[in-house]
């Protein structure tokens, strides 16, 4: 009974953490931040972390390079690949013009004999045969040489033999080929082949009339209520995730100049279009005075993510009927 309780006691624990760790998980947000400064170069700087810095991902963007750098339980771990693969490639490099310096080395010295002092190149004399012998030895050659040639006769007889088969056997091709072109072409594959005008007509009107229904069932699709329903659904569960998910502070100064007056007027007027300008920090200036286009500023941003939210949508989203008919219909 005791190993029953302690086999119990164990795997309760087990669960306890597996659900503190899933409530965690849903209910601390992931926080993330960016700062971008642009004067004469830009330079930004991305934030990702969970549960106070427990899981810590910066990205840093300098000098037209991007490194990112990783810690976990404050731990750092190494991304960056390609500082090592530089170096190997350096050591390896540094090697290869060593062993070329070497076999150079060794190419231009002479080898020299530790007995007498001199280098073998001194030592060394072609030795020349007597005039008799060499005669003697190339009559010899010449007798073993004629000796191994066959008769021209015989040649002559096993080439017209070897030229006699080739022929038969360009025959016996040319026949094969010839009833295989005799069975295959024929005014059936012809008349496949060409196509007149009137089939090609044909051929884009049965395209159209596809495209046609395709459009057709389009339309059918969005005007059904059940499908207006569910679009609706989903748009205001995209503005609740958006509530949520965008960012909470934003601040910063913007210094802009399109070299124009009139045309640093009309991009001023377009930013002016979009909201949010009330609740977040942003100072535009715009310098109608300048000749010349340039885009200053510093911009910070920040805000935070929850899984919960979107565990939430979607159970609401499965749980509509509207939603589930429009999958279906759209698998169909």
């Amino acid at each position: 009974m005791e190993i029953l309780f302690l086999i119990l006691k164990i795997l309760g624990i087990i669960l306890a953490l597996l659900l503190l760790m899933i409530i965690v998980f849903l209910s601390v947000p992931v926080r993330y931040g960016f700062n971008i400064k642009v004067q004469d170069e830009a330079e930004g700087k991305a934030v990702i972390h969970w549960l106070f810095h427990l899981v810590d991902i910066r990205v840093f963007y300098r000098q037209k390079d991007i490194s990112f750098r990783l810690r976990i339980l404050g731990i750092p771990i190494s991304t960056d690949k390609e500082k090592p693969d530089k170096k190997k490639k350096e050591k390896s490099d540094n090697r290869k013009k060593k062993k070329s310096e070497e076999s150079g080395d060794r190419e231009t010295e002479e080898p020299f004999s530790e007995e007498t002092g001199e280098s073998f190149s001194e030592k060394t004399e072609v030795l020349s045969l007597p005039e008799e012998i060499q005669k003697d030895t190339n009559d010899s050659v010449r007798t073993e040489q004629t000796e191994l040639l066959p008769d021209s006769d015989m040649l002559l007889s096993e080439e017209t033999d070897t030229e006699e088969k080739k022929k038969q056997t360009r025959k016996g091709w040319s026949r094969k080929k010839g009833s295989r072109g005799k069975r295959k072409t024929g005014t059936s594959g012809a008349k496949k082949r060409f196509r007149g005008p009137g089939q090609r007509a044909e051929g884009v009107k049965t395209g159209a009339a596809t495209v046609k229904e395709q459009i057709e069932n389009i339309k059918n699709m969005i005007l059904e209520e059940t499908n207006q329903n569910a679009f609706r659904l989903l748009l205001g569960e995209f503005r609740y995730l958006l509530r949520h998910y965008s960012p909470k502070k934003v601040y910063g100064t913007v210094r802009f100049a399109m070299g124009n007056p009139d045309q640093t007027g009309k991009v001023l007027g377009a930013i002016s279009l979009f909201p949010g300008w009330s609740r977040y920090r942003i100072v535009v200036t715009p310098d109608f005075a300048s000749e010349v286009f340039y885009l200053k500023g510093n911009l910070t941003v920040k805000g935070h993510v929850r899984a919960l939210h979107v565990l939430v949508s979607g159970f609401r989203m499965i749980k509509d009927k509207n939603i589930r008919q429009l999958i279906t219909n759209l698998r169909g």
